[in-house]
């Protein structure tokens, strides 16, 4: 097989074609695939279309990826969905193709990383906890932006790079769960803008670790709203640094109890 040439590959008939084995696709040339057609590759079994290889996937046009049958896409590898390029995974979906959460874990980073802010935005919450942390790792603010962050682990959270965190919306950040707010890792809260930090839930700002409480900048501690800072415990209270606790305003003092008073440094 892997002396045919993409002319030959092309003259085998449909039933020729049906009749190899996964082996023997697998066996093809990298140049001999381009010499598969549409309606051969979207005529492809769910024991033959594995066999061809990450390289043999990286050879075919957007043209023959968009051509693999939407029920057939379950049956792709992690090393051929490792191996599709930006456009490719645009043809497969953009034909009707879907991923499954596990699949999409298999995406190499660098593909992540190319994908429009439309391809993010269409990643649902079934899918998008298969991304694995260096995927998540891989996204810029903008795919942040368009992600759908009810969906995402307080592990993936953590897993955002510093600049990407300037992607969620006050209203991400407003929905963030008691169990999704505590992956934020102390970095990425120092990261956060003031009018980020103000959109913390104060029925959830209890659930800020000390080390991010910790983290807050004076800027940042300085915007809270006097609700969340009367919603801090005393033990996060007294986490809080000389200069952290200098940058609380009248306000926000006003509105602390007289024990959360007692534990601030002096």
């Amino acid at each position: 097989m892997a002396d045919l040439t993409s002319s030959q590959v092309a003259a085998l008939s449909s039933s020729e074609l049906g009749a190899l084995s996964s082996a023997q696709l697998g066996a093809l040339s990298v140049g001999a695939v381009a010499g598969l057609s549409t309606s051969d590759i979207n005529n492809l079994s769910s024991t033959q279309l594995p066999g061809l290889t990450a390289k043999e996937i990286a050879a075919l046009s957007t043209t023959q990826v968009g051509a693999i049958a939407s029920g057939q896409v379950q049956y792709l590898t992690s090393g051929q969905i490792g191996a599709l390029s930006v456009g490719q995974y645009e043809a497969l979906t953009g034909s009707g193709g879907s991923l499954s959460s596990t699949q999409l874990g298999f995406l190499s980073a660098h593909t992540i990383a190319g994908l429009s802010t439309s391809d993010i935005n269409n990643l649902t919450s079934t899918q998008l906890p298969g991304l694995t942390a260096t995927q998540i790792a891989a996204l810029t603010s903008n795919q942040v932006a368009a992600l759908d962050t009810g969906a995402l682990s307080s592990t993936q959270l953590g897993a955002l790079s510093v600049g990407a965190v300037a992607g969620l919306s006050t209203s991400d950040i407003n929905n963030l769960t008691s169990t999704q707010l505590p992956g934020l890792t102390a970095k990425e809260v120092a990261a956060l803008s003031t009018t980020q930090v103000d959109a913390i839930a104060t029925s959830q700002i209890q659930s800020l670790p000390i080390a991010d409480v910790k983290a807050l900048t004076t800027s940042q501690v300085g915007s809270l709203t006097t609700g969340q800072v009367s919603s801090f415990s005393t033990a996060q209270l007294a986490a809080l640094a000389y200069a952290q606790v200098a940058a609380l305003t009248s306000s926000q003092l006003g509105a602390l109890s007289t024990s959360q008073i007692q534990v601030l440094a002096v």
